[in-house]
């Protein structure tokens, strides 16, 4: 069945390809290949897990892909205006200009974070570090302590003041992340000195356990490469196309060695001889073989409530903060999202189509994919047809932001972008790119 549902995402990714004007970034095309990639790893692993995938899952991720799929139909109709009844595609040359930033501001956004490392490091070992105990248990105990412990207990937590200053960092990157695929469009190399804030803004997350942030800035930096070079000709198809696709596979690649050699450092178990293509296989593959284990037999926590408990769980995050509720301060990875296959653990995570069937149940998947594809590609054709005359393009550079998460659709579902989050960050992204790229004069004036 797994051979049946590659052969089912292939043609899918094939007809969006051809649909939506052969643009390989368009939201649609991007949710088949992130799909079909998983499946590919899946089908990969399978005689090892001993896999006994269901026809019910392909049919499931056939309905939520092409929910998806018809929605960016309906996302491309609206971006159009008046001429709603117009498929049609921008092609417009609009102008690009490399950025320039002094040389003393890096510098001093690298001060920066080598002092947050430092606080954060602090706070670590004040909390959970101790005699006898590595660096990779210190993270596994604060990871696990502090994600069990949401909206109770803050003892586990960074201070406040850490955390802030953590949201600033995030906010740095993204800009730096714009400021690196910008200049890679225009100059075709890789600026060095705007690189090493994303590196140490990865080395921030790695400290707190997690690597997605590293995804969400490569994802960025792509997002916004692809697009200022496409703005530079036109959205045509040239022979630049396929050196495009060379450069992100090998960009891809690199970004999986270094998921797969810094999971010690992240607190995460070594144990085992996992080789770094059973490893990227086995974190790529496992969550559609856990939705097909859900599907065969749901499990759902959740017994309160709570009105899209998982599906738009930042969202009632902010509600939670905001309003003092605690029943909105939940953790979503408890013990019921475990799953095993035949004695091999494969993770907590489901794809994408688990939260809404779990929140809204199987009605609630095509409508869910059905508004998000709508959303984001009425986005993507927005910033396609956007003729920018500024340096930072604030429209893509949110863009670039919210892409993260139909890029990871296949793993799960990250709406960032629908909380207070999304708003602090833009707050901080106007106030960051003023003090970046306004030059300071010092006038001499004879008395």
């Amino acid at each position: 069945m797994l051979l049946l549902t590659v052969i089912v995402l292939i043609a899918m990714f094939l007809f969006s390809y051809k649909l939506f004007d052969r643009d390989l970034f368009a939201p649609p095309t991007v949710v088949c290949i992130s799909f079909l990639f998983s499946t590919l790893c899946a089908f990969y692993n399978e005689n090892t897990w001993g896999l006994d995938f269901s026809s019910k899952t392909t049919i499931v991720m056939i309905i939520g892909i092409g929910t998806f799929l018809i929605g960016g139909i309906f996302g491309v109709f609206l971006s159009n205006g008046r001429n709603l009844h117009r498929f049609a595609f921008s092609h417009q040359v609009s102008p690009v200009q490399a950025i320039v930033i002094e040389k003393w501001k890096v510098f001093a956004v690298i001060l920066f974070q080598m002092f947050l490392m430092v606080a954060i490091y602090r706070e670590l070992m004040q909390n959970v570090g101790f005699l006898g105990v590595s660096w990779a248990q210190i993270i596994h105990m604060y990871r696990h302590e502090s994600m069990s412990m949401v909206g109770q207990d803050y003892s586990m937590k960074l201070s406040y003041l850490v955390r802030q200053l953590i949201n600033i960092d995030t906010a740095l990157v993204f800009l730096f992340s714009y400021f690196v695929g910008n200049n890679l469009a225009i100059k075709k190399k890789i600026e060095v000195v705007y690189l090493i804030p994303i590196v140490l803004g990865c080395v921030i997350t790695f400290m707190q356990g997690f690597r997605a942030e590293m995804i969400r800035y490569w994802v960025a930096i792509l997002v916004v490469w692809y697009t200022v070079y496409k703005r530079s000709i036109g959205w045509k198809s040239s022979k630049e196309t396929s050196k495009m696709i060379k450069k992100m596979t090998i960009s891809a690649l690199i970004v999986c060695m270094v998921f797969s050699s810094v999971r010690a450092i992240v607190g995460r178990n070594v144990s085992g001889n996992w080789d770094p293509l059973y490893y990227v296989t086995f974190y790529g593959g496992c969550p559609v073989v856990a939705l097909d284990l859900f599907l065969k037999e749901p499990h759902n926590d959740n017994t309160d409530d709570i009105w899209g408990k998982e599906t738009f769980y930042f969202l009632n995050q902010s509600i939670g903060a905001w309003l003092k509720i605690p029943e909105y301060r939940y953790s979503i990875s408890g013990k019921g999202f475990q799953r095993s296959n035949n004695g091999t653990y494969v993770g907590n995570v489901y794809t994408a189509l688990r939260h809404p069937i779990a929140d809204f149940g199987y009605v609630g998947l095509p409508v869910v994919m059905f508004s998000m594809g709508c959303f984001f590609t009425f986005f993507y054709c927005k910033v396609r047809r956007k003729y920018c005359t500024k340096k930072v393009d604030f429209l893509l550079l949110s863009y670039s932001y919210c892409a993260y998460t139909f890029f990871l659709y296949f793993f799960s579902a990250y709406y960032f972008f629908i909380s207070t989050i999304f708003l602090k960050t833009l707050l901080l992204w106007y106030i960051l790119h003023k003090a970046l790229m306004t030059r300071f004069i010092i006038r001499n004036h004879n008395c």
